[in-house]
């Protein structure tokens, strides 16, 4: 499973999960242990090892508690803020108004699972573009071509008239 890691001011302030429109039970009944396991491996592999004080990173946790570090991005509003706002993340003292410790932890609990569209829907082509343009249905192909071909067909027929 994938997390998100927030450090600002080279502490570690928030983690969620990567994928924040799915439900997983594991998640949220093992929340203290993989906060735990992600606090340990910041501070054993990452924490005090960059000029930068401020950024985001990904780590990917398997089964087995092993954590790898997947990808480093810059702390700002152009990484993909998640299960947070850049506003609290942002702000001189984040989280204040709530009276927890550092990292914030944030995963999709059980009563929040409904079914939730796709963020990047709205950017996405029509399924029978994409199977066109990757000839995963050979058939589309065939009707478009077919389709074309008629289209052609009628528009020089219109042309002799």
């Amino acid at each position: 499973m994938e997390f998100r890691c927030f450090v600002k001011n080279g502490t570690l302030i928030a983690i969620c999960q990567r994928h924040d429109s799915e439900y997983y039970s594991f998640i949220e009944d093992q929340e203290e242990i993989i906060k735990d396991d992600i606090i340990e491996f910041f501070k054993q592999n990452i924490s005090g090892r960059f000029a930068d004080k401020e950024y985001v990173f990904d780590i990917y946790r398997d089964k087995q508690n092993k954590i790898l570090l997947m990808d480093f991005n810059p702390y700002g509003v152009f990484t993909d803020s998640l299960m947070f706002s850049w506003g609290e993340l942002l702000a001189d003292h984040p989280f204040q108004d709530e009276s927890v410790e550092f990292p914030v932890f944030r995963c999709v609990k059980k009563e929040d699972s409904g079914v939730k569209p796709n963020p990047y829907a709205f950017y996405a082509l029509p399924k029978d573009f994409v199977d066109l343009s990757l000839g995963t249905d050979p058939q589309k192909l065939v009707d478009f071509l077919k389709m074309k071909t008629d289209k052609n067909t009628d528009d020089s027929d219109n042309d002799d008239t």
